[in-house]
């Protein structure tokens, strides 16, 4: 989730069971539907014009509707910590340290195809996301 919102994509969440068939998806220029679960391979993508007023609905009720509804992405990060249980001043801490530390120390893909680029991204977005958004205490 704090890889996908460093780089401006808003997630939602909610506890809907009707909406467990719907792949994650982004509107841009045209809705891209991005799945690793259920697929043939280890990830499939597809790209639909933006037009589709399914997806446009979808959005609108899961912005409704959302567990994690808060304008910025520091309170939806806090919100997701709060939901799974984890203390967010320690996750936050957690985060600063290894943004100092980095992760290849700790993580290393089997696969030379794979690097930890995108969890360093993310631990950097959440170590940092004060002086990125700058005080998110009045977010709502």
């Amino acid at each position: 989730m704090a890889l996908m919102e460093s780089f401006g994509i808003t997630v939602e969440l909610t506890t809907d069971s009707t909406m467990g068939e719907v792949g994650g998806f982004v509107l841009a220029d045209e809705a891209i539907e991005a799945n690793w679960l259920g697929g043939e391979g280890i990830w499939r993508v597809d790209a639909r014009p933006r037009r589709n007023s399914a997806y446009r609905d979808i959005d609108r009720r899961l912005a409704a509707e959302s567990m994690i509804a808060f304008e910025c992405s520091a309170g939806r990060l806090e919100a997701m910590a709060d939901y799974l249980g984890v203390s967010w001043r320690w996750f936050r801490g957690r985060c600063e340290e290894l943004a100092v530390a980095g992760l290849d120390g700790i993580a290393r893909p089997r696969s030379r195809h794979l690097s930890t680029r995108g969890l360093d991204t993310a631990v950097r977005y959440v170590a940092h996301i004060d002086a990125i958004e700058g005080t998110y205490l009045a977010c709502s």
